[in-house]
C-alpha cells in the first residue's frame, strides 16, 4: 500500500495555534510600545513646560501666564513664550489631558497620559507619577 503525502488535519492544526499565538504575542508587545512611546511624548512637553516655567519666573517675574485659565490648558496665545501652543498641541495628539493652575508665585500642571494614569509638575520641584487622579485638581496649585 502506498502511503499518502501530505499534512494530517491534526498537524495543521497545531500550526495555526502556534501562529495565533506568536501574532498574538507581537500584537500586544507593539501595542506596550505604542503606550510608552505617546506616554514618553507627553513626558517630555511636561518637562519644556517646567522649563519654560522655570524661565517664566525670572522674566516677567510670575507665573500668572503660564495656564490660560484656572483648571484649563497651558495658555497657547502667550506672546512671550509662544512654544506654550506646540507643547499642549503635542500633548493633545499623544492622548493626553492638561489641567493648569498659576498664580503670582505658584503653578500645577497635571497631565493625564495615554495609559490613563497622571503626572504632574509644580514650583516646588514636584515632578512624578501620581497615578490615578489628578493632583492639580483645586487652585491650591500643588502637586501634593
Amino acid at each position: 500500500m502506498q502511503k499518502e503525502k501530505g499534512f494530517t488535519l491534526i498537524e495543521l492544526m497545531i500550526v495555526c495555534v502556534v501562529l495565533a499565538i506568536l501574532i498574538t504575542t507581537v500584537v500586544l508587545a507593539q501595542k506596550s510600545v505604542l503606550v510608552r512611546s505617546k506616554n514618553t511624548r507627553i513626558l517630555t512637553a511636561v518637562e519644556q513646560v517646567r522649563k519654560i516655567a522655570g524661565r517664566m519666573y525670572i522674566n516677567p517675574g510670575s507665573y500668572e501666564n503660564l495656564c490660560s485659565s484656572q483648571g484649563g490648558h497651558l495658555k497657547e496665545d502667550n506672546a512671550d513664550f509662544p512654544e506654550l501652543k506646540s507643547l499642549q498641541v503635542d500633548i493633545n495628539n499623544n492622548g493626553g489631558a492638561t489641567a493648569c493652575y498659576s498664580a503670582l508665585n505658584s503653578y500645577c500642571v497635571s497631565t493625564k497620559l495615554f495609559d490613563n494614569s497622571y503626572f504632574c509638575i509644580d514650583d516646588e520641584g514636584y515632578f512624578e507619577n501620581t497615578s490615578t487622579t489628578s493632583k492639580c485638581a483645586n487652585p491650591d496649585t500643588t502637586c501634593h
